[in-house]
Parts: structure tokens; C-alpha cells; sequence
């Protein structure tokens, strides 16, 4: 099995593992949010499916350690995951979460899938398509920012930025500017709806590496588009924050006002 055509495979097995642990058990860490034993057992599933398959492939992960990252500076591949995306709607019992994975070839995206187990939704890029479940589909978003559901992910590191806090970015984007705002709380999912027409816009200026890192080609492969905000780095691994939009002229409109 080559590395792009598994990547189904990986994220239903791990979606697998945690439905048969059930551990909703978590902690809440001030720099970081809820942490669960389901987000660990995930992490760990992720692991074990790639080493087996590709052992000499890096790993970056939301719950890794940059020791092991980087104990592998040579290797031509790596593989960044968020092994429960939407940890706070998992453990509330709230059935809007993903697993995530990309595969990224000499800091180049080259695909990418994102599993909603709630509703069985497999998002998946091989770089030239972007698929759900199975099904090829591409973007044909014509609405101006007047007529967009607009979809922000708040956390806890923007509360110490003004510029970009919630507040600040409603003042400029919410309605009438925009149709509607919503606030879903899984960035990878919510990345993946608007690849696949569901959502028009999303926002989060600080949206870490994991979160954003399938964006990119989902909406290249489906007829989108997005903006990095902070590109001060050149590393997909360092880069955070994004703007995605269904179509180019919809995320200019948004651009202008942020």
C-alpha cells in the first residue's frame, strides 16, 4: 500500500480504537484546552498504523513530543496528525469531531484526509481530487460575503489578542456583513466543509500547524481557497492561523475586512 492510498485506511482504523474505548476522562490545561485519554489513545493508534507501514516517516502530532520529531531529520515524509480534532465537543458528548491526517513530501502537502465518525463522512484529497466518501466533488461557490456562513474557532490562546479575539473579528464580519456566524469548534472538519460547499467561510487566526496543515490541498483539489496568516516561516510545520474560503473572490471580500 502506497503512503497516499492509505490514508483512508489509517483514519478508520484509529476512529475504531476510540469508539471501542469510550474513555471520555479528560483534563483542561490553560495553554491548551481538554486533553482526553481518547485524544492519547488516538494519538498512539496514529503511531503504531504508520510505523508499521512507513517506519522511516517522521510523525508531528498535536499530542507527539518534538524530541521524536526530530530524531528523524533526513526522512523524506512526514505525517502530521490531530488525533481528536474538537477534543471539547468529544468529551460534552457533542457529535462534531474529526481525526486528521497529511502527508506532506519535502514540506510540500501532497495529501491529505479528515474522518467524521458522527456521520460515518470520509473528506479525502490524493492531490489532484478532492473526494467524499469516495464520491469526487468540486466547488462551485458563487455567493458574495452577504449571502456566507461564516464559521469561526475560538480557543484559548486568543484571548490575550485583541486584534484577532473573537469579539474583534465579529465587529467586522457579522451580520449583515455576512448570512450567518456559527462557532462548530473543530477546525479540521470545519476546514473540511468548506471544501465540500457546506461552509462558505472560515476564520482562526490561531490555528496551530495540525489544524490547518489539510486545508491547503482540500481546497486546491475542490475549487477553494485559503491564506495562511502567519507566514513568517517558510516550514508548513511552523505555519498558523487561516483564512478559507469557497471560492477566491469570497476570500478577498473577507481579506479586506480582517
Amino acid at each position: 500500500m502506497d503512503r497516499v492510498s492509505a490514508i483512508p485506511s489509517i483514519l478508520r482504523k484509529i476512529a475504531l480504537k476510540v469508539e471501542k474505548a469510550k474513555d471520555f476522562r479528560s483534563i483542561y490545561l490553560d495553554d491548551k484546552g481538554f486533553l482526553s485519554n481518547s485524544d492519547l489513545i488516538a494519538h498512539d493508534a496514529f503511531l503504531e498504523n504508520i510505523k508499521n507501514l512507513f517506519p522511516n516517516d517522521r510523525i508531528f502530532s498535536e499530542e507527539g513530543k518534538e524530541s521524536d520529531f526530530y530524531s528523524k531529520p533526513d526522512s523524506r515524509y512526514t505525517w502530521v496528525i490531530d488525533p481528536i480534532c474538537g477534543t471539547t465537543n468529544f468529551v460534552n458528548s457533542i457529535p462534531f469531531y474529526s481525526h486528521s491526517i497529511t502527508l506532506v513530501e519535502e514540506n510540500q502537502a501532497i495529501a491529505a484526509g479528515v474522518f467524521d465518525p458522527s456521520r460515518d463522512e470520509m473528506f479525502y484529497s490524493n492531490g489532484q481530487d478532492f473526494y467524499i466518501n469516495d464520491k469526487k466533488y468540486k466547488l462551485d461557490n458563487k455567493k458574495k460575503l452577504s449571502e456566507a456562513l461564516v464559521s469561526f474557532n475560538t480557543n484559548q490562546s486568543n484571548f490575550d489578542d485583541k486584534k484577532n479575539s473573537l469579539e474583534s473579528i465579529l465587529d467586522r464580519v457579522a451580520p449583515p456583513i455576512c448570512r450567518r456566524i456559527h462557532i462548530l469548534e473543530s477546525a479540521n472538519l470545519e476546514l473540511a466543509y468548506v471544501a465540500a460547499g457546506r461552509i462558505d467561510v472560515y476564520v482562526n487566526p490561531t490555528d496551530k500547524p495540525w489544524d490547518i496543515a489539510a486545508a491547503k490541498i482540500f481546497l486546491s483539489t475542490a475549487g477553494g481557497d485559503c491564506r495562511i496568516i502567519h507566514t513568517e516561516s517558510k516550514d508548513i510545520l511552523q505555519q498558523q492561523g487561516i483564512i478559507a474560503a469557497g471560492s477566491q473572490s469570497l476570500l478577498g471580500e473577507v481579506e479586506k475586512l480582517l
